[in-house]
């Protein structure tokens, strides 16, 4: 028997399902062609803040909605009763009363009359605000996982349990912070975390960790060393502070950063007010800093020379000149070189007389520009050299005029000639070679190039150019030296109104290439009026070798420098904190590296140190880059540091210039400016 003969079956179905349709927890709704609710839900009206559903019925999204979201679903209602086509499990931000967010899967489906014509819709959401939060939680998760994974420094968590540290988890940043690779690091995973610290060290571990244990929010920092795969030892610094308890058990976030490069440990070196200090304290070099936007000059370390000079000058030049009292002709050019460096150039120098307790002394004067980002000048290094000496002994041969003198001192080759007349050779030289080395065809060609002859290509005057000229190595000295110095260069000057010139080169002595300086000076006869030209070559190997050195390490401070001549083999101490280096100077460079070695290196490091520092190893590092860096531990440790570690030096070891024939060696005590690093991180 069919349904449809069961009495009242039709009502029976029409309440039975408006009571499953409108009573479900589900948000439904049922809208006319014209979207007004004919029927809903309680859940609906619950939403929306109405008292029941009957509330609903007559009322649109524009009544119950915010407009914004109102107006989107109008639209999708207008387009399916338009097309037909039903709405199947899209999600939409549902907002309640109370403006929470909710998020809802809908569908919508077309009513149709018993003719088919479309009288209406009828639609379900569900409320997924649960799972989409949920996908939302597990996306941010594996952000934040992917975040914490590749994040440039080092992370990790730790615990100590029964008396050993624990490393439960640890980011790629961390291996790359202690120079590990990824296979090699996993092995310290866990309760062997302890066993990738250089031995020496692990013990500030505990130490540290005593400091904190039980603070909440204390944070614990160790600086420590690690052995890599190849055995390198690397300087790293963990931070850790309290995360979290479980059963019992404190956990710490722990960060960990790579303390290899120490840029900021080197800048607070050449900004160090006592940089160099030591190195001059007892040489005639004052080195000074000037500040131009201020005209102020100060002084950060007097050497005993002069001692009793003011460290700061306000108001310079004006002030400092007051005092030195120089003539006129001397006090215009300090002036000179001081608005030179005002005006933006980048170098500027003067040799003048100036007044220091009672006696008036020779000064030569180099100021050097150190400009900021924009280009602008915020400050010069320079220095002062005491060259009293050296222009009183100009003065003397000024009197002679028309007499070499016996050879003294430096000046090793001496000659004079009539220029005027291109005769008149007078000779003298401690180069025996010299004279009896044959000149070579190209030096002959250059000379002829350059220094075309006057006169007789043969004459004497000449053949000493050449001479000289064929010890010359380098070509651009060789051709520099033959213009400066030939007839028809010093005519030149002459005309000119130049009477003195000088130039600096390297040459052969002796069978060795010395740095040289030659000065010409062109004085007048009195006698026959001609003009007598007087060359003087000084040996100025140690005092340009001093220069650059200087140069190099203004600005930083050294515990030694040192310096290896390759073409003799032997090892120079130029300045040193410790006394005893003194019995190393002077000796051969294997002889002073395994004496030094043994004295001050930790046996641990000893071989591998000797290995580095062997004329082989440090040629074929320097032929790769400028700078050779070594680091090792002193057999000393510091008193004055926590934990009194073994004192960390560094060595900078490069060529002092393009000629190769020179090594110097600049040794740093870097322990106490890793504990600085640690501390402003």
């Amino acid at each position: 028997m069919g349904n449809d003969s069961v009495p009242g079956t039709e009502g029976f179905l029409s309440k039975a399902l408006k009571a499953a349709f409108l009573g479900s927890s589900d948000y439904v709704f049922i809208k006319d062609t014209q979207l007004v609710y004919r029927a809903a839900s309680d859940s609906v009206a619950e939403l929306v803040g109405l008292p029941s559903a009957d509330a609903l019925t007559g009322k649109t999204d524009m009544d119950i909605f915010p407009q914004a979201l109102a107006k989107k679903y109008i639209a999708d209602d207008r387009e399916l009763l338009a097309t037909g086509v039903p709405v199947c499990g899209i999600i939409e931000r549902l907002p309640d009363v109370d403006g929470a967010e909710h998020w809802t899967q809908t569908w919508k489906r077309p009513l149709y009359d018993d003719s088919g014509k479309i009288i209406g819709l009828y639609g379900a959401s569900r409320d997924v605000t649960d799972t989409i939060k949920l996908e939302e939680e597990a996306k941010n998760f594996r952000l934040y996982e992917n975040l914490i994974k590749n994040i440039p420094g080092g992370v990790g968590l730790m615990h100590i349990q029964d008396g050993a540290f624990y490393l439960d988890y640890a980011n790629e940043g961390c291996f790359r912070a202690h120079h590990f690779g990824l296979e090699y690091g996993k092995q310290f995973f866990g309760s062997r975390v302890i066993e990738g610290v250089y031995q020496p060290d692990r013990q500030l571990f505990f130490d540290e960790y005593e400091k904190v244990r039980g603070k909440e929010n204390a944070q614990g920092s160790v600086t420590y060393r690690v052995v890599d795969e190849d055995g390198e030892l690397h300087w790293a610094c963990v931070r850790f502070r309290p995360a979290y308890e479980n059963d019992g058990i404190r956990y710490y976030y722990a960060s960990f950063t790579d303390l290899d490069e120490q840029k900021q440990a080197e800048a607070s070196l050449r900004d160090s007010r006592d940089a160099l200090k030591d190195a001059i304290n007892n040489s005639k070099v004052q080195y000074f800093t000037y500040f131009p936007d201020r005209h102020r000059v100060e002084i950060y370390a007097l050497n005993n020379h002069y001692s009793q000079l003011n460290t700061v000058w306000e108001n310079f030049p004006d002030s400092f000149l007051e005092q030195a009292r120089p003539n006129t002709k001397d006090e215009n050019a300090y002036r000179e070189m001081v608005r030179q460096i005002d005006d933006g150039a980048d170098q500027a120098t003067c040799t003048v007389q100036m007044l220091y307790r009672g006696v008036y002394l020779w000064l030569k004067i180099t100021m050097t520009a150190v400009r900021d980002e924009t280009g602008r000048t915020v400050k010069a290094l320079a220095y002062s050299m005491d060259v009293t000496a050296q222009k009183n002994a100009e003065e003397r041969l000024r009197r002679e005029r028309v007499r070499i003198k016996t050879l003294e001192g430096d000046v090793f080759e001496a000659y004079s000639f009539n220029v005027t007349r291109n005769t008149q050779i007078d000779l003298q030289t401690a180069d025996a070679a010299l004279m009896i080395t044959p000149v070579r065809d190209e030096v002959v060609r250059q000379a002829l190039a350059v220094a075309p002859p006057i006169g007789d290509p043969d004459s004497e005057t000449r053949q000493v150019m050449l001479h000289v000229a064929n010890l010359i190595p380098d070509g651009k000295d060789r051709m520099l030296y033959l213009a400066t110095f030939c007839g028809q260069g010093l005519r030149n000057a002459i005309s000119s109104g130049k009477y003195e010139t000088g130039i600096r080169y390297r040459r052969l002595i002796n069978g060795a290439v010395h740095w040289v300086s030659c000065s010409a000076e062109v004085l007048p006869d009195p006698e026959s009026g001609d003009m007598i030209a007087f060359f003087y070559t000084r040996d100025i190997n140690d005092q340009v070798i001093y220069e650059k050195i200087s140069n190099q390490i203004i600005g930083r401070n050294y515990e030694t420098v040192s310096f290896y001549d390759v073409q003799t083999g032997i090892f120079f101490i130029k300045s040193t904190k410790d006394p005893l280096d003194a019995t190393f100077n002077g000796i051969r460079f294997e002889t002073a590296l395994k004496a030094m070695a043994e004295k001050a290196i930790l046996p641990a490091e000893r071989d591998e140190v000797l290995k580095k520092f062997s004329i082989p190893a440090i040629k074929n590092a320097l032929a790769k880059k400028e700078s050779y860096v070594v680091y090792y531990s002193k057999n000393e440790r510091s008193e004055a540091l926590p934990g009194r570690p073994f004192k960390r030096m560094r060595d900078d070891v490069f060529y002092l210039d393009e000629n190769r024939d020179v090594i110097v060696f600049l040794l740093t005590d870097v322990t106490e400016i890793f504990e600085q690093e640690r501390e402003n991180r």
